[in-house]
């Protein structure tokens, strides 16, 4: 599938779901698809035990369409919950949201970065270590993996939302 053609498919298949979430949790529906499309290709990713929303990546930490990760999020993770596409995405929705709220917290003199991208970026990265390279002046996305996380859920969301 083309990357279009992807996010083509999270629209047709979730966004309803996708909805639903950031109308409890806030957010823009396209950052929503976009760390999805980011996480699992929709659930069709080849790095998952199984394709679907019951699908697990990362060494089997990430959990269903948001990869909710087992180390830091067990008490949604051990149940059911986490294989039900509408519940995975609202919980990825508020990981989001808690995430962003603690670089909004924070007086942070911003310039070319958002608190949305800093809580994108530590999304995948932790917000520990994307605040510590906010203020050495780095790029936060140098301690996400392949070094580009914010900045791709971005051109996703982007894409998405011209869709």
């Amino acid at each position: 599938m083309t990357l279009e053609e992807n996010l083509t498919f999270i629209k047709n298949t979730y966004h309803e779901m996708i909805l639903d979430a950031t109308y409890v949790w806030g957010g823009r529906p396209e950052v929503i698809a976009g760390i999805m499309m980011r996480e699992t290709n929709g659930g069709l990713s080849p790095l998952l035990d199984v394709q679907g929303p019951a699908g697990r990546g990362d060494g089997g930490h990430g959990h269903g369409l948001m990869q909710i990760d087992d180390r830091w999020h067990s008490a949604f993770t051990s149940s059911d919950r986490w294989s039900n596409p509408k519940e995975n995405i609202k919980y990825g929705a508020y990981v989001l949201r808690v995430k962003t709220q603690f670089f909004e917290k924070r007086q942070l003199l911003l310039t070319d970065i958002t608190h949305e991208q800093l809580g994108i970026a530590s999304y995948n990265a932790g917000e520990s270590r994307v605040l510590k390279a906010f203020q050495r002046g780095d790029d936060p996305d140098i301690v996400t993996t392949h070094g580009n996380y914010s900045r791709m859920v971005l051109q996703y969301a982007e894409i998405y939302r011209n869709l």
